[in-house]
């Protein structure tokens, strides 16, 4: 392959004679051409250009890694005026229907210019010539294209491709993209690579590319990555941005769903007038769609948005011309080929990255194939490693080793080959895995044109280490979700409840998040499962309620409690007070708690029983005697009529019953059921005035046991 090396100043623009020429050879000959160029640089404006230039007698065919990046690029070739149908799964059927009207649009265009030219034309011997049909081109995925040429959709003479994104061939291939490339090359269809972060062994061995044009851009700003490592992230960022009051616009990159949930989390917890938005696969069209529609259409993060947390959906083929971007992170684990994706997306920021990350990654498999290969380079290993697994070969599938078998298929002609991309993309795989440091020295090796620079960021001399390491402000920091949770029980306390009756004392919050995991949508699978009902369209708030709770330390059962309260009083301040107030304490939670699952669960499972034992106390109504002669009396009626009634509360706890009863309630809970009130009088055998429990009646449901003792709470936080 020969490499050719040209500078620019910020833009491809400013080489387009010599890319012209290179890209003119290529077509006429029949070659492959490969423009690597920083993310940034304008390599889309020079494939635009390129179909313009030769659309008339050529037709493209555009491959982008993703349908996401597919429609992005049909959007920009209709609005300049080229004639593009994006085929892929999803669209293919609807191709006939783009031909008709494609023909019929060129028909009424043609019937009106020949009107016109019979209208002014004033020699009888003028003729009308009409130009051809402009050319249908394509715009495709990796795993798609091949359908194209298989159906006879193109002219294989006269097609031209250009691969963008060439380096997702080894970062991110499907098992289809090896037998789409084998397809491409049989045809010898001039091939024209673009990438702003190219494999070398997708150049020099995948597709074989004849010339390769490496791009150095001589103004282009070189981005200063500041990194270091803690184990508080999400608080971290969340106390800058706070800092930053409102003149915020930041973008948050990550891998993980999880660390965009927690820094979202975190974020509006210390400033809950910003608006927040995940953008991810899912969240892309529903909730972030405003956001996705925005970055494809219009290439830029709304105004009303002031923080976006974006996954991998935005790595490659978006970007974003916002100029009022204020701050970009990078968090948690990357590839290198994906860290520096991430960082060109932005056109017009030239500020600072932060780079955040935690202790991870496994070095030892990278660093053995960079001794191996005596320190030429970090990536070299995947092309000697494919090319031991080529050079095997099998005539049938029997004779593959079964830890290989994933990596071959059967192409008709050939036989059994290696699938080189699923087989390199596991390869790659390596580098997702290794720790920041060896992720640095990656990125500087792959970055040839040197467009970043990486710093220590020593962030424990700033004063947002001090705010975090500061009692009153950690304090702060826990009250603060407290004030947010108030809106979490509000949103989700029907389905709070729910959880009750699942509940017992030793319940953890793993096993609290494992039941919402687990729950179902629909009331018969949740009864005949024994799972939490849960409407799908309620899951993530109950999910983000729960986890709030705990992570503002506080348990399960003051959630439920407080939810079983306001389902009572619908009384926002009565919440509020509950869950921030220090005095209502564990105990009369607990006692609460006891009340709630002894009525959704014991009291439904064993009231034809339940109901002898208020009956029998039902004639001692208006009677007056201690709590401990009222113990003592239910204790005593218990005893001689001895059911086997599990106390959900404490199911490892044995009877004192006798062997007859396995699990027995506590006396406790059948006492929750009565009421009564202080009643003081004299002892007629002392004369002393003592204080009695008079029965007034009984409490057969929850909101009855609320209203007869609410005071309990009341009293505490009035």
């Amino acid at each position: 392959m020969k490499v050719e090396k040209l500078i620019i100043g910020k833009y491809v623009e400013d080489q387009q004679k010599r890319l012209f020429e290179l890209a003119e050879a290529a077509i006429e000959n029949k070659t492959k051409l490969h423009v690597s160029a920083p993310v940034g640089t304008g390599k889309t404006w020079f494939a635009i250009e390129l179909i313009k230039k030769y659309q008339k007698d050529y037709q493209f065919i555009i491959l982008e890694p993703l349908i996401s990046i597919s429609s992005q690029v049909e959007k920009k070739l209709s609005k300049s005026n080229i004639t593009v149908f994006e085929f892929n799964s999803e669209t293919r059927n609807n191709l006939d229907e783009f031909k008709i009207e494609h023909q019929e649009k060129y028909d009424e265009k043609i019937a009106k210019e020949k009107e016109y030219f019979d209208h002014f034309s004033k020699d009888d011997s003028d003729t009308f010539e009409a130009e051809e049909i402009s050319k249908i081109n394509f715009v495709s995925t990796f795993d798609s294209c091949y359908r194209l040429i298989e159906e006879n959709e193109i002219d294989i003479n006269k097609t031209i491709l250009i691969i963008d994104e060439s380096h997702a061939f080894i970062q991110d291939a499907r098992e289809t993209f090896d037998k789409n490339v084998r397809i491409l090359l049989n045809h010898n269809i001039p091939i024209i690579g673009l990438s702003g972060t190219a494999s070398q062994w997708v150049l020099k061995s995948l597709f074989e590319f004849d010339h390769n044009v490496d791009i150095t851009a001589s103004e282009y700003p070189i981005k200063i990555i500041k990194h270091t490592k803690t184990s508080r992230i999400a608080k971290v960022i969340a106390i800058q941005i706070n800092k930053m009051k409102n003149q915020v616009k930041v973008i948050i990159w990550t891998h993980e769903i999880k660390e965009q949930e927690k820094i979202k989390e975190a974020i509006e917890i210390l400033n809950p007038n910003l608006k927040v938005v995940i953008l991810n696969r899912s969240t892309k069209i529903n909730e972030a769609s405003e956001l996705w529609n925005s970055i494809i259409d219009n290439e830029v993060i709304p105004d009303d948005i002031d923080v976006a947390i974006i996954n991998k959906v935005g790595q490659m083929g978006i970007n974003i011309i916002n100029t009022d971007i204020k701050l970009q992170y990078l968090v948690g684990k990357f590839d290198p080929i994906s860290f520096l994706q991430y960082v060109g997306r932005c056109r017009n920021y030239d500020d600072v990255f932060i780079y955040f990350y935690n202790d991870f990654g496994d070095d030892e498999y990278i660093n053995e194939k960079y001794e191996e290969s005596n320190g030429t380079g970090y990536l070299d290993f995947i092309e000697k490693e494919i090319t031991k697994k080529k050079n095997i070969t099998y005539k049938r599938k029997s004779e593959i080793p079964a830890e290989s078998a994933e990596y071959y298929y059967h192409m008709e002609d050939i036989g059994i080959v290696l699938n080189r991309c699923s087989y390199a993309k596991f390869l790659y795989e390596k580098f997702r895995k290794i720790g920041p440091k060896l992720l640095l020295e990656v990125i500087e090796e792959l970055d040839d044109s040197k467009t970043v620079r990486f710093e220590k960021y020593d962030y424990f001399d700033d004063e947002v280490y001090q705010e975090m390491i500061d009692d009153n402000n950690r304090d702060q920091w826990w009250k603060s979700f407290k004030v947010e949770l108030p809106k979490s029980i509000i949103k989700s306390y029907r389905e709070i409840l729910r959880i009750a009756s699942f509940y017992n004392s030793s319940m953890k919050n793993t096993e609290v998040t494992e039941l919402i995991n687990e729950s179902v949508d629909n009331t018969k699978d949740a009864k005949s499962d024994n799972k939490l009902f849960v409407p799908k369209t309620k899951v993530e708030a109950l999910k983000k309620a729960t986890k709030s709770f705990s992570r503002a330390k506080l348990g399960t059962s003051r959630m439920i409690v407080t939810a079983s309260l306001y389902d009572i009083y619908k009384d926002e301040e009565m919440i509020k007070s509950l869950i921030i107030s220090e005095e209502v304490d564990g105990n009369t939670i607990a006692s609460f708690m006891k009340a709630l699952v002894f009525y959704q669960k014991t009291y439904v499972e064993h009231k034809r029983f339940i109901n002898r034992v208020l009956k029998k106390f039902k004639g001692e109504i208006g009677n007056c005697k201690s709590a401990t002669e009222w113990k003592n009396d239910i204790d005593a009626y218990l005893k001689s009529i001895v059911p086997a009634i599990t106390d959900p509360l404490s199911p490892d706890k044995k009877s004192k019953y006798g062997e007859r009863v396995t699990d027995g309630i506590e006396v406790e809970v059948y006492q929750k059921m009565f009421r009564t009130v202080k009643d003081k009088h004299k002892d007629a055998s002392t004369g002393k005035t003592v204080n009695k429990q008079k029965l007034k009646d009984f409490s057969t449901t929850y909101k009855d046991y609320v209203v007869n003792n609410k005071s309990d709470i009341i009293k505490r936080i009035s």
